[in-house]
């Protein structure tokens, strides 16, 4: 799935920067500087018209001011420029009105700070009736300017008609026109003040308003300040705790990549010496198999061996029960109850350690049979001895009376060493079966080492290497030894539970 590149915001409305883009871009801006280019000469033609208009009307005003026509000529030059005067004084009023309008609009358009819904609707209103005032006093100042606009070329035409003389019915109406031009500016100088009174006093209620919004605002401001400092201590303590977090966490996380590097390493040191075992197992030499081989061989041999002297096991078991002076019926309750000591001793030890056993237990049996038949004869004696002693004499004098007490201390003593001999046996027995146990745990060591050598050997065989290197042959070697002695090991087990298994089967036969 293709990646969709993302836009960051600021470059969304900029053109793509690629050549059919650009040349296209380049068009448009072309077309751009010569609409810019066409508007700005027409500009400058209409320009040039006004200023040539200005010029005429300059050099009229010049051709009259030049002239002497007497002094209702000056008179009417001294009223015009009083009324140019007037004219540029009603301007500038007209334009501190407008400024103060366009004030009041943008106060008006800003968010109040405590002024209300009612205060925003009167001003709205005072701002109307403000704007519709203006436009009158503008449109009658327009009146006025066309006015004199049009007695100043009345007055050009007549100079220049009559050669710069006015009779008595073109002054008259000149006079008459100048008290009509003179009143309208006295009503407009009264409106313009009166505009301009109630434009101070708006002034002055606006810039109270504005006081009042500023004082709100500021009360607001300092309560957010208040608010801000409050915030920004709890940011503050937020920011001490999560700068302590954040330590902790990449102390947490450089602990992690510490623990993470030694397990890597860990993991490959593991993989090197399994790649090492891998190698080793994979160039074992032909003389391991030629030790294997030899080592089956001998474990046939004996085997052999071993079922040659089959023969020879039931005369001997025979002679064991003989001996033991066992039964066909007690050899038969000791191979089908097992819970008896003899039939515990041989699921524990077998036949052989079992007739072992046996056997001492039988010598000790017959010495002790004959220090007992000694001491019975040493006891009949001194019983003799005593018989014949005179009964009337006391017992304390009775001859023989240290004999029959070394006697018993010898007695005594020889129960003592009987126990002694028990014990030792019995030492020997758990002996003898931890032994076992521990032989039969390292046999499992063993088999379980050899099948993991035999599933990590490569199934395909390996080709042999022409020239191999000393430490391969050095690995090779402690490699064969280590399997020539675990093949020994191995023999030797099987050797004896093959025996103990064929010394089973024979008891079970001469039961049978």
């Amino acid at each position: 799935m293709p990646v969709v590149p993302t836009i960051h915001k600021r470059d969304r409305n900029k053109p793509r920067k690629d050549k059919a883009m650009l040349l296209n871009a380049g068009r448009l801006m072309e077309r751009r500087e010569n609409r810019e280019l066409d508007e700005l000469t027409a500009q400058i033609a209409s320009l040039e018209k006004q200023l040539e208009e200005a010029r005429a009307a300059n050099a009229s005003t010049a051709a009259l001011s030049t002239t002497t026509g007497g002094a209702a000529v000056k008179q009417l030059q001294k009223e015009v420029s009083e009324l140019k005067s007037r004219l540029s004084e009603a301007e500038a009023e007209r334009d501190a009105a407008t400024f103060a309008k366009e004030s009041l609009e943008r106060q008006a358009s800003r968010p109040g700070g405590g002024g209300g819904g009612g205060g925003s609707k009167q001003l709205q209103r005072e701002l109307e009736e403000t704007t519709k005032r203006l436009k009158a006093v503008e449109a009658e100042l327009d009146l006025a300017r066309q006015e004199a606009r049009r007695l100043r070329e009345q007055q050009a035409r007549s100079y220049a008609a009559n050669g710069c003389k006015m009779d008595a019915a073109e002054k008259a109406e000149y006079e008459e026109a100048m008290e009509r031009v003179n009143v309208r500016l006295q009503t407009l100088e009264e409106k313009l003040a009166e505009e301009e009174k109630r434009t101070e006093v708006e002034r002055h209620i606006e810039r109270a308003k504005q006081a009042t919004r500023r004082a709100e605002s500021a009360e607001d401001n300092l309560a957010n300040a208040r608010a801000h400092a409050q915030t920004a201590k709890s940011a503050q303590k937020e920011a001490t705790a999560l700068k302590k977090e954040k330590e902790q966490v990449e102390q947490r996380l450089m602990e992690i990549e510490r623990t993470c590097a030694d397990l890597q390493r860990a993991l490959s040191e593991t993989q090197d010496d399994l790649a090492d075992e891998k190698v080793l197992v994979g160039r074992l030499p032909r003389e391991a198999q030629q030790r294997l081989e030899q080592a089956e061989k001998r474990h046939r041999e004996e085997e052999q061996r071993l079922n040659k002297q089959l023969a020879n096991v039931t005369d001997r078991c025979a002679l064991m029960c003989r001996t033991l002076q066992l039964k066909e019926a007690d050899v038969a309750t000791i191979f089908t109850r097992g819970d008896t000591p003899l039939g515990r001793d041989l699921r524990k030890h077998g036949l052989r350690g079992l007739w072992s056993a046996y056997r001492d237990a039988q010598d000790s049996v017959v010495f002790l049979k004959t220090q007992v038949s000694s001491l019975s004869a040493k006891i009949e004696d001194l019983q003799s001895q005593l018989d014949e002693q005179d009964h009337q004499s006391l017992p304390g004098s009775w001859p023989g009376t240290d004999d029959a007490a070394a006697t018993k201390a010898e007695i005594d003593k020889l129960k003592s060493d009987l126990h002694a001999a028990t014990l030792e046996l019995a030492n020997e027995k758990t002996r003898s079966t931890e032994l076992r146990t521990q032989a039969a745990a390292e046999s499992a060591s063993l088999r379980e080492r050899i099948a993991r050598l035999e599933a990590q050997r490569p199934a395909t065989p390996r080709s042999e290497s022409a020239a191999p290197t000393a430490s391969s042959t050095a690995q090779s070697r402690l490699v064969i030894e280590r399997l020539t002695k675990t093949v020994e090991e191995l023999n030797k087990q099987n050797a004896v539970l093959r025996n103990e298994n064929t010394n089973l089967l024979l008891q079970l036969v001469g039961a049978d």
